[in-house]
Protein backbone atom coordinates (compact mmCIF):
# COMPACT_ATOMS: atom_id res chain seq x y z
CA UNK A 1 0.00 0.00 0.00
CA UNK A 2 2.83 2.16 1.06
CA UNK A 3 5.12 1.56 -2.12
CA UNK A 4 1.43 2.28 -4.04
CA UNK A 5 0.61 5.67 -2.68
CA UNK A 6 4.80 6.52 -3.42
CA UNK A 7 4.22 5.24 -6.84
CA UNK A 8 0.94 7.21 -8.01
CA UNK A 9 2.57 10.37 -5.99
CA UNK A 10 5.38 10.42 -8.54
CA UNK A 11 3.92 9.24 -10.98
CA UNK A 12 0.98 12.07 -10.53
CA UNK A 13 3.72 14.50 -10.42
CA UNK A 14 6.17 13.63 -13.29
CA UNK A 15 6.60 16.12 -15.87
CA UNK A 16 4.91 19.05 -13.80
CA UNK A 17 6.76 22.14 -12.16
CA UNK A 18 7.45 22.66 -9.03
CA UNK A 19 4.33 24.28 -6.88
CA UNK A 20 4.89 27.96 -6.84
CA UNK A 21 5.44 27.86 -3.06
CA UNK A 22 7.86 25.98 -3.35
CA UNK A 23 10.12 27.60 -5.93
CA UNK A 24 12.67 29.86 -5.23
CA UNK A 25 12.25 33.65 -5.83
CA UNK A 26 13.26 35.15 -9.24
CA UNK A 27 15.40 37.84 -8.89
CA UNK A 28 14.02 41.90 -9.89
CA UNK A 29 14.72 42.07 -13.33
CA UNK A 30 17.30 44.78 -13.97
CA UNK A 31 15.64 48.67 -14.45
CA UNK A 32 15.71 49.60 -18.05
CA UNK A 33 17.75 52.86 -17.22
CA UNK A 34 20.71 52.97 -14.68
CA UNK A 35 20.24 55.22 -11.92
CA UNK A 36 23.04 57.20 -10.16
CA UNK A 37 22.64 57.67 -6.93
CA UNK A 38 22.21 61.62 -5.63
CA UNK A 39 25.33 61.75 -3.83
CA UNK A 40 27.66 60.39 -7.01
CA UNK A 41 26.38 63.45 -9.45
CA UNK A 42 28.03 66.30 -8.18
CA UNK A 43 31.45 64.84 -8.56
CA UNK A 44 30.30 63.62 -12.33
CA UNK A 45 31.84 66.83 -14.77
CA UNK A 46 29.47 68.48 -17.12
CA UNK A 47 31.39 66.23 -20.12
CA UNK A 48 30.65 63.53 -17.86
CA UNK A 49 27.21 63.46 -16.92
CA UNK A 50 26.41 64.92 -21.01
CA UNK A 51 28.10 61.39 -21.59
CA UNK A 52 26.31 59.40 -18.94
CA UNK A 53 22.82 60.88 -20.35
CA UNK A 54 23.61 60.46 -23.50
CA UNK A 55 24.21 56.81 -23.39
CA UNK A 56 21.98 55.71 -20.54
CA UNK A 57 19.06 58.25 -20.24
CA UNK A 58 15.60 57.29 -21.81
CA UNK A 59 15.01 58.31 -25.30
CA UNK A 60 14.11 61.59 -24.64
CA UNK A 61 17.38 62.25 -22.28
CA UNK A 62 19.43 61.04 -24.83
CA UNK A 63 18.01 63.96 -27.28
CA UNK A 64 18.11 66.12 -24.72
CA UNK A 65 21.78 65.60 -23.74
CA UNK A 66 22.63 65.62 -27.65
CA UNK A 67 21.71 68.82 -28.20
CA UNK A 68 23.37 70.00 -25.22
CA UNK A 69 26.72 68.61 -27.02
CA UNK A 70 25.90 69.68 -30.12
CA UNK A 71 25.38 73.55 -29.03
CA UNK A 72 28.23 73.14 -26.78
CA UNK A 73 30.41 72.74 -29.75
CA UNK A 74 33.30 70.73 -27.41
CA UNK A 75 36.15 69.54 -29.66
CA UNK A 76 36.46 66.89 -26.71
CA UNK A 77 33.03 64.95 -27.36
CA UNK A 78 34.12 64.76 -31.07
CA UNK A 79 35.37 61.34 -30.20
CA UNK A 80 32.13 60.29 -27.77
CA UNK A 81 29.97 61.24 -30.76
CA UNK A 82 31.92 58.72 -32.85
CA UNK A 83 31.27 55.96 -30.97
CA UNK A 84 28.15 56.70 -30.03
CA UNK A 85 27.19 56.50 -33.62
CA UNK A 86 28.37 52.95 -33.91
CA UNK A 87 26.63 52.23 -31.35
CA UNK A 88 23.61 53.58 -31.09
CA UNK A 89 20.31 51.27 -32.00
CA UNK A 90 17.72 54.31 -32.57
CA UNK A 91 17.68 55.90 -36.06
CA UNK A 92 16.08 59.10 -34.90
CA UNK A 93 19.23 59.78 -32.42
CA UNK A 94 21.95 58.78 -35.10
CA UNK A 95 20.56 61.11 -37.22
CA UNK A 96 20.74 63.58 -34.92
CA UNK A 97 24.49 62.60 -33.65
CA UNK A 98 25.11 63.04 -37.64
CA UNK A 99 23.92 66.44 -37.51
CA UNK A 100 25.92 67.34 -34.12
CA UNK A 101 29.18 66.00 -35.94
CA UNK A 102 28.21 68.42 -38.82
CA UNK A 103 27.78 70.94 -36.93
CA UNK A 104 31.16 70.80 -34.81
CA UNK A 105 32.82 70.77 -38.46
CA UNK A 106 35.61 68.46 -37.63
CA UNK A 107 37.61 66.43 -39.94
CA UNK A 108 37.59 63.48 -37.34
CA UNK A 109 33.69 62.55 -38.37
CA UNK A 110 34.30 62.38 -42.15
CA UNK A 111 35.46 58.73 -42.20
CA UNK A 112 33.07 57.40 -39.87
CA UNK A 113 29.79 59.39 -42.37
CA UNK A 114 31.63 58.57 -45.15
CA UNK A 115 31.16 54.92 -44.37
CA UNK A 116 26.81 55.36 -43.37
CA UNK A 117 27.00 57.02 -46.74
CA UNK A 118 28.19 54.17 -48.57
CA UNK A 119 26.91 51.30 -47.23
CA UNK A 120 23.46 52.50 -46.18
CA UNK A 121 20.51 52.57 -48.01
CA UNK A 122 18.12 54.38 -45.75
CA UNK A 123 17.47 58.35 -44.87
CA UNK A 124 20.14 57.94 -42.23
CA UNK A 125 22.50 57.67 -45.43
CA UNK A 126 20.70 61.00 -47.17
CA UNK A 127 21.85 62.59 -43.55
CA UNK A 128 25.25 61.24 -43.78
CA UNK A 129 25.16 62.76 -47.72
CA UNK A 130 24.02 66.40 -46.41
CA UNK A 131 26.69 66.26 -43.56
CA UNK A 132 29.49 65.47 -45.51
CA UNK A 133 28.52 68.09 -48.18
CA UNK A 134 28.99 70.62 -44.97
CA UNK A 135 32.06 69.16 -44.56
CA UNK A 136 33.28 70.26 -47.71
CA UNK A 137 32.90 66.42 -49.10
CA UNK A 138 30.47 66.22 -52.04
CA UNK A 139 31.82 62.59 -53.29
CA UNK A 140 28.43 61.15 -52.21
CA UNK A 141 25.83 63.73 -53.77
CA UNK A 142 24.97 61.90 -56.56
CA UNK A 143 23.72 59.32 -54.54
CA UNK A 144 21.01 60.93 -53.99
CA UNK A 145 20.42 61.03 -57.67
CA UNK A 146 20.10 57.26 -57.35
CA UNK A 147 17.76 57.31 -54.07
CA UNK A 148 15.36 60.04 -56.47
CA UNK A 149 14.96 57.13 -57.96
CA UNK A 150 13.94 54.71 -56.54
CA UNK A 151 10.10 56.45 -56.50
CA UNK A 152 8.72 53.19 -56.66
CA UNK A 153 10.18 51.53 -54.03
CA UNK A 154 10.93 54.16 -51.48
CA UNK A 155 8.82 57.04 -52.38
CA UNK A 156 9.58 58.37 -48.75
CA UNK A 157 13.43 58.15 -49.25
CA UNK A 158 12.96 60.03 -52.74
CA UNK A 159 11.35 62.49 -51.27
CA UNK A 160 13.47 63.15 -48.79
CA UNK A 161 16.29 63.05 -51.07
CA UNK A 162 14.69 65.49 -52.94
CA UNK A 163 14.40 68.08 -50.17
CA UNK A 164 17.80 67.56 -49.61
CA UNK A 165 19.13 68.45 -52.97
CA UNK A 166 17.10 71.59 -52.94
CA UNK A 167 18.66 72.42 -49.47
CA UNK A 168 22.49 71.57 -50.45
CA UNK A 169 21.78 73.20 -53.52
CA UNK A 170 19.54 76.31 -52.85
CA UNK A 171 17.39 75.78 -56.31
CA UNK A 172 13.62 75.17 -56.55
CA UNK A 173 13.50 72.10 -59.35
CA UNK A 174 10.64 70.01 -59.35
CA UNK A 175 11.21 65.79 -57.95
CA UNK A 176 12.02 64.91 -62.14
CA UNK A 177 15.34 63.06 -61.97
CA UNK A 178 16.35 64.58 -65.50
CA UNK A 179 15.80 68.23 -64.18
CA UNK A 180 18.02 67.40 -61.49
CA UNK A 181 20.59 65.38 -63.87
CA UNK A 182 21.08 68.27 -66.12
CA UNK A 183 21.65 70.94 -63.26
CA UNK A 184 23.89 68.51 -62.15
CA UNK A 185 26.20 68.50 -65.01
Amino acid sequence: LLAASLLGLLLGTAGCERPRYLRPAEPAPPPKYVQVPPSEVPSLSQADFLKRKATLGSRAERHEALDVIDRSADPEMIPFLIERLDKEDDVLLRIRVIQALAHAQDVRAVDPLRRIARWNETRLAVVAVESLYELGDDNFVPKLFVFMKQVDDFPELAGIAHRTLKKIYQVDLPAKIRTWNNFYR
